[in-house]
């Protein structure tokens, strides 16, 4: 047996209070002999054995009846048979609810959505909840506990219709059991509906890990139910829009635009994607061969303000990843600060960061190490040398904790620092009659990947005299030599990255300084750190972000808020809300794999009710001591009672 409530337990030295004040009544009373008395005392002799049984009794039923009320305050919890026994339904249900975008696939009927079956599943299980006392919904588009005055309220669509948001579902689980611990509750249950979407459960997550320990150390008993609805769903393909850049060509402005397109079950199929541009739409013929395709696209635009676009995939499996919403916005101003040990090498950096002396739209400063001063309004730090140290670390950090980037290359001398979880070990050098080459590089994202055109970087002309072995790990790995060590990779602090190039652009180094590569990976970087600085704003939906007064752009767009795709215009700008990245991936885990995140804490089907009596369930058992109090109440009463006169004068 356990405790909600142990502290409650020492009531029970209340219940020795009857037992105290029975013997200070006992001596109260000094006993006298008196014969006539003695006399009567001899007449009652007969019946002396009744009375004392009834004042034990009586003593006896008030003593238990404190013991009870200390029990009912400290909420017992009984286990085993007994426990099966009083078992009844639990006082608590949280409902885990995934209303990611990927609920929105429709079943393989196509007559509704993997959401809208979850909902009527719900509905069908009212019969359950309506004798539970409380119902709480923890939603993946808010996360934030509702509490249900009635569980009719789960089918209607009002509350729960579909959105553009991500799911966290070890957030959102750990998340309930805050909520069971906080309410108390002696029996609990937590039921969760989702798609299994494998991005959403994130089997890697550290929230996983001792979560079966966390969970034993609650005293309330608690149920884990899943509803799993990673059915056959219809073919989907998804669309994501990789960047979308405005440069100037000649006396004219062109926009770059680059989007994906996911379709794992569609091979060697033709697609038609409908694009807008300010609102005029256009249509572009592409074709998939490999279940995924990077597209890019030039287009002239008629003046250089700021615009919006969308592109559009045919209907499929799921209308919520058919679109996706891109604006731009004339280039402003970019500032490169390059901070250089070797000074040939920081004059071949600083052309390629300005490679047009007095181009008002790309300034060029170069600082000294250790005299870095203040980074605001620089888009990109050029670091060559030792990894920054002291004060400079500090601005560095900070520079790219509120979004900048930073490029570091090795000094002549690398000395194994890390910076950012990064950095150089000693350099190698090639034999001279066989330098080395950069053998794979992403062709896709990154600052290497080729043109709108079509046109790659000629990544793999460069020759390599000198490298650096890159320390540290990342997962953001841009380019590899043929050994398949690091070239370029990248580490994420905050909202910017600082990149690390394992060579220099000086002539006893590489060929990196030609150009061909380092201006272009340059230019990026530098137009990448200064998005920061427009006036559009892009945020993911369900990003905890206040945006008021959003008016809808794109047609199609119904309401303005934050877990819906668009594009719209504020007083500050134009805001473009997106569908996360990992709801357009496809990969989806299996019950078994589920349920070994749970460890040893059982998972039930939804509808499996052979989980109501199972041998590990706990029983509250107040309401038990609260009825054997009022009996041990009702005994002292009948125990109170006096016999009536006649036969008293008859004892007599």
């Amino acid at each position: 047996m356990t405790f909600l409530q142990p502290i409650m337990l020492w009531g029970l030295l209340a219940a020795s209070t009857p037992v105290l004040i029975h013997f200070i009544n006992r001596m109260r009373h000094r006993p006298v002999l008196w014969g006539a008395m003695l006399f009567l005392a001899r007449a009652r002799r007969s019946s002396t054995k009744f009375a004392k049984l009834r004042r034990f009794l009586l003593l006896a039923c008030r003593v238990l009846a404190l013991a009870a009320l200390a029990f009912l305050l400290s909420r017992p919890l009984l286990g085993g048979f007994v426990g099966r026994l009083f078992a009844g339904p639990p006082e608590l249900v949280v409902i885990v609810l995934d209303r990611s975008a990927s609920m929105e696939a429709r079943t393989g009927n196509g007559e509704e959505t993997l959401r809208k079956r979850a909902l009527v599943k719900l509905a069908e299980s009212r019969s359950l909840l309506d004798e539970v006392r409380r119902i709480v919904v923890l939603d993946s588009a808010t996360g934030k506990p509702v509490e249900l005055p009635s569980a009719h309220q789960l089918g209607d669509e009002r509350f729960w219709h579909g959105t553009d948001t991500r799911a966290d579902l070890p957030a959102l689980v750990e998340r309930a059991m805050v909520v069971i611990g906080e309410a108390g509750a002696g029996r609990a249950e937590v039921w969760v509906v989702s798609d299994l979407q494998a991005a959403n459960w994130r089997p890697a997550a550290s929230t996983w890990q001792g979560f079966a320990e966390r969970q034993a150390r609650l005293r309330q008993d608690v149920v884990f139910r899943l509803l799993s609805l990673a059915d056959d769903t219809q073919a989907n393909a998804a669309v994501r829009v990789v960047a979308s850049e405005l440069r100037f060509e000649g006396s004219g402005q062109v926009l770059d635009l680059s989007f994906e397109i996911i379709a794992p079950q569609a091979l060697n199929q033709k697609m038609v994607v409908s694009l807008q541009l300010n609102g005029r739409a256009q249509n572009l013929e592409v074709q998939l061969t490999k279940g995924r395709l990077f597209v890019r696209r030039s287009f002239p635009l008629a003046n250089r303000d700021a615009g919006w676009g969308m592109v559009e995939i045919p209907a499929d499996g799921n209308a919520r990843d058919n679109r996706a919403f891109f604006a731009w916005e004339p280039p402003g101003q970019r500032l490169a600060v390059v901070v250089a040990e070797n000074a040939a090498v920081g004059r071949t950096l600083g052309f390629a960061a300005c490679p047009v002396p007095g181009d008002p739209e790309r300034l060029l400063e170069s600082r000294a190490r250790g005299q870095l001063g203040d980074l605001a309004g620089v888009s990109l730090l050029i670091w060559q040398g030792r990894p920054p140290e002291g004060a400079d670390r500090e601005v560095v950090e900070a520079f790219l904790e509120q979004g900048g980037q930073a490029l570091f290359f090795p000094g002549d001398r690398a000395a194994g620092d890390l910076f950012a979880g990064l950095g150089w070990a000693k350099p190698g050098v090639a034999p001279q009659d066989k330098p080395w080459a950069v053998a794979n590089w992403d062709q896709e994202n990154g600052p290497l990947a080729g043109t709108p055109s079509g046109i790659q970087l000629s990544v793999d002309r460069l020759k390599l005299l000198r490298t650096c072995t890159l320390l540290g790990t990342t997962e953001e790995q841009f380019a590899f030599l043929v050994d398949e060590t690091p070239f370029l990779a990248a580490s994420a602090v905050g909202g910017g990255r600082a990149w690390f190039c394992t060579t220099l652009p000086h002539r006893e180094w590489s060929t990196l300084g030609r150009g061909t590569v380092l201006l272009p990976l340059v230019q990026r970087l530098l137009n990448d750190g200064g998005r920061r600085f427009g006036h559009i704003q892009v945020h993911d939906c369900g990003e905890e972000v206040e945006l008021a007064d959003l008016v809808p752009l794109a047609s199609g767009v119904s309401g303005a808020n934050v877990t819906t795709a668009g594009v719209f215009r504020s007083d500050a700008g134009m805001v473009v809300l997106r569908r996360p990245a990992e709801e357009d991936l496809p990969g989806r885990l299996a019950e078994p794999e589920v349920r070994e995140l749970f460890g040893d804490i059982p998972l039930q089907l939804l509808h499996d009710r052979r989980g109501t009596r199972q041998a590990g369930l706990q029983s509250e058992l107040w309401w038990a001591m609260a009825l054997l109090g009022l009996l041990f109440m009702l005994g002292e009463a009948l125990l109170t009672v006096r016999p009536p006169r006649g036969d008293l004068e008859g004892a007599l």
